[in-house]
């Protein structure tokens, strides 16, 4: 069972969350606020956090940047009662996988759980062309022993894409030499 991370500092909405989220499934924990969320728990250890955005002591959104800073990438569905459109964008920003304006149904926080968690055992999230490439040269380098299609390839591959992120291509591969005695 999925465990789901429910933030909210009201109680009946926590609750009524909770029920939804074990109709659904999964294994909700609540809690009613996001510092004692972020000082208590391994957030790695949740499949989806579901966090209110205006709270005492700590916003929806300071935790949301506080969960990214630490190199948590689990998915973040923010629920607002004060849905603005800079709300929304600052949210995205910051991280956040979906934002749900109040008051809404269940039936669309299930729909969009189904689509961040696709069910089955699979840990895929979501695709991209790039990884179909990585993935289909390193199946081939299995199926040819390694050597042949995984090496170099595979590498440069990786270094391009890696570099494509930070704005810049890999510098061209450097051919080595033999020298004679």
């Amino acid at each position: 069972m999925k465990k789901v991370l429910v933030i909210d500092d009201e109680a009946d909405m926590a609750a009524a969350l909770k029920e939804s989220l074990k109709r659904f499934g999964f294994d909700p924990m609540v809690y009613h606020d996001a510092a004692d969320a972020l000082s208590e728990l391994n957030l790695n250890d949740f499949s989806l956090i579901v966090t209110d955005m205006k709270m005492p002591k700590m916003s929806g959104l300071e935790f949301l940047k506080e969960v990214r800073d630490r190199n948590i990438f689990v998915p973040v569905i923010v629920v607002t009662g004060y849905g603005t459109v800079e709300n929304a964008v600052d949210a995205m920003k910051l991280g956040a996988t979906d934002y749900i304006i109040k008051p809404f149904s269940f039936e669309v926080l299930r729909k969009v759980i189904e689509r961040l968690l696709p069910s089955g055992d699979s840990d895929i999230v979501a695709e991209s062309a790039a990884m179909k490439n990585i993935m289909s040269v390193m199946k081939e380098g299995k199926r040819r022993g390694c050597h042949e299609a995984g090496g170099n390839r595979l590498h440069h591959q990786t270094v391009f894409l890696r570099g494509a992120q930070e704005g810049y291509r890999a510098p061209a591969p450097v051919r080595r030499q033999r020298y004679r005695r």
